[in-house]
C-alpha cells in the first residue's frame, strides 16, 4: 500500500508539472504522429490538442521555417531526426506557424528519443521546447542595425594581465562600415 501510495503521489506531481509548465511538450510516436501535447505547447503553437493529435512532423500544415527563412522539411524535423539518428537532437531554433496570430513563431526546440530497455531503435521521442519570438525579433533587429547603420563598429574584448592592467584586445565582430573605413 505505501509503495502504491508513493507512486500515485509520484504521478500527480509529474501531471501536474506537465500540465502546468511554461515549456510546451509533445510526445510522438516512432513515425512522428503526436501522442499527446501539454497546454503550454498548445498554446504556443496555437492548435488544439485534438489538431495536434491529427498531425505527425511530416505533416505539410506545419509551415515550419528555418533560420534563414528557407522551409524545414519533415524529415529535418528535430523529433524525426532524433528518431532517425537514436540520439538527442538540440537546441536550434525554427519558425512554426501560428494559425491563430497568422504568423511564424520562434521556438527554441530540443527532441530526445526514448527506448524500451534492451532496445536500440526509439519507440517514441518527446520534444521540450519555448517560445523565443521576442528574443528572435530583437536579434533580428540589432543584426539589421549593425550591418546597416552608417558609423563604424567595432566589438571588441579586452584581455587582462595577471594584475588586472589591459595588455591586448581582440574583436568579436565588425560592421560593414567600420570594415569600409578601416580597411580592415
Amino acid at each position: 500500500k505505501a509503495a502504491e501510495e508513493e507512486l500515485r503521489v509520484s504521478e500527480e506531481q509529474y501531471c501536474r508539472l506537465y500540465e502546468t509548465m511554461a515549456q510546451g511538450v509533445v510526445y510522438q510516436d516512432a513515425k512522428g504522429a503526436v501522442l499527446s501535447a501539454n497546454p503550454a505547447a498548445q498554446r504556443i503553437l496555437g492548435l488544439s490538442l485534438e489538431r495536434l493529435q491529427s498531425m505527425t512532423s511530416m505533416d505539410p500544415d506545419w509551415r515550419s521555417i528555418r533560420e534563414d527563412g528557407s522551409p524545414l522539411e519533415g524529415p529535418d524535423h528535430p523529433s524525426m531526426v532524433a528518431l532517425r539518428t537514436g540520439k538527442p537532437f538540440g537546441p536550434v531554433t525554427i519558425g512554426v506557424f501560428q494559425p491563430k496570430l497568422n504568423e511564424h513563431v520562434w521556438i527554441s526546440i530540443n527532441a530526445i528519443p526514448l527506448f524500451h530497455p534492451g532496445e536500440t531503435e526509439p519507440y517514441q521521442v518527446y520534444t521540450t521546447f519555448q517560445d523565443v519570438t521576442g528574443e528572435y525579433i530583437a536579434n533580428q533587429q540589432y543584426q539589421l542595425l549593425f550591418r546597416e547603420m552608417v558609423d563604424g563598429f567595432a566589438l571588441h574584448e579586452m584581455i587582462w594581465d595577471e594584475q588586472g592592467k589591459p595588455m591586448d584586445y581582440r574583436f568579436l565582430a565588425v560592421n560593414p562600415a567600420f570594415e569600409r573605413m578601416t580597411g580592415l
